[in-house]
């Protein structure tokens, strides 16, 4: 299943995963985990089928400038918004958009830890500064008071650190892989996020999974548009929890901090915040607690009994709560239409109980005929 973008590199993820399917060649695998790590290599190599890659270096080529013309864009916004706060009439000064310039190319390496794959980074560089300053033009157009012959080098350093970086962009294409492999009695489900093919690699990373056992009876997980099932399944979805726990915060800062004076030591203020800090996180902790407790542990015990036309028909009502909820709220409506459902077991496969189609399969019967002809 794919959720998020549906392509990568501008290659839809359904072209991809059919040449794949055909690349194996009958080859099975003994996990589901072991055969998404090889869809992610098939990826990784730019989906060569036969020696020739789908996802060819001129792909790679536009995504990486696109990446980095959506980072210079947001850059130079921030720029601007730090000169109007800071000046007040006359032209921008020289040394202070500097300085703004390289808070932002710092800020855009903040976060990123030791994530980076340092070999990625060292072999995809100069690629990236190939591709990027042939399009040196449409950078400069974006604000002609920040050009980008001065600071384009070190910024295009900061961008290749995040594109080397797995996890670091924030338009992703979310990859779930599940059912069951040869050497698997119970089924299992493993989560990747996508951001790209770069000069410095693949993008990706290994996100979660589930394998069900003697432990895990049964599960429950939500993708994409996740608030209104996590809403059903623990009475509470991640956003509001997280307010909850911010404004509990606030009040606990300004209670604490009315109690100490401007006399007390930094040692004393840096304790007292400490203290705040796991006060909140034992707050967020007990409502994990709670909600797993009384909302999520009854669902799962009762899915585990559940037989498999029903646990079908849960997971498609489910769908249709969250697509009531846009609908009848001023969000965008972007869950609705048919709903595909399937089912995965170890006998039967791969089951489809409801499929939508884009055409009319009475007014084609040459599909039918060709599908069988592929068997």
């Amino acid at each position: 299943m794919v959720f998020g973008n549906a392509d990568i590199d501008g290659v839809p993820f359904s072209i991809i995963a059919r040449a794949y399917s055909d690349s194996l060649g009958g080859r099975r695998f003994g996990t589901v985990k072991e055969c998404a790590d090889d869809f992610i290599g098939f990826l990784s190599g730019g989906c060569a089928v036969n020696g020739v890659r789908m996802i060819t270096e001129e792909h790679v080529d536009n995504m990486s400038t696109i990446v980095a013309y959506r980072l210079w864009n947001n850059l130079a916004d921030s720029v601007r918004d730090g000169l109007k706060k800071m000046q007040t009439s006359g032209p921008p000064r020289p040394e202070i958009a500097d300085s703004l310039v390289n808070d932002e190319i710092e800020r855009l390496r903040n976060g990123l830890g030791d994530r980076i794959v340092t070999n990625l980074y060292t072999n995809g560089r100069d690629a990236l500064g190939k591709a990027v300053w042939k399009h040196q033009k449409m950078f400069e157009e974006v604000d002609p008071t920040l050009p980008f012959d001065k600071y384009g080098e070190a910024f295009l350093d900061a961008v290749a650190t995040m594109m080397a970086t797995p996890g670091s962009l924030d338009r992703y294409a979310g990859l779930v892989f599940a059912g069951y492999g040869d050497g698997e009695h119970f089924p299992s489900m493993h989560e990747y996020r996508v951001s790209g093919l770069f000069h410095t690699g693949l993008n990706q990373e290994y996100e979660k999974g589930t394998v069900i056992n003697a432990s895990t009876r049964s599960w429950i997980e939500p993708f994409a548009q996740s608030d209104v099932i996590q809403s059903y399944l623990y009475g509470i979805n991640e956003d509001l929890q997280g307010t909850i726990c911010d404004a509990m915060g606030r009040i606990l800062y300004s209670m604490t901090s009315a109690l100490i004076d401007d006399t007390s030591t930094d040692s004393a203020k840096k304790t007292v915040e400490d203290m705040c800090k796991q006060r909140i996180e034992s707050f967020a902790s007990g409502i994990n607690r709670y909600t797993t407790k009384v909302f999520m542990e009854p669902v799962k015990d009762s899915i585990a009994f559940l037989s498999k036309d029903e646990i079908a028909s849960l997971a498609e009502s489910l769908i249709k709560l969250t697509s009531l909820r846009r609908r009848v709220s001023n969000e965008y409506e972007t869950v609705g239409g048919p709903i595909d459902v399937a089912v995965i077991s170890k006998h039967e496969g791969f089951v489809w109980i409801n499929r939508k189609q884009y055409f009319n399969p009475v007014l084609n019967p040459q599909y039918a005929r060709r599908k069988e002809m592929m068997k």
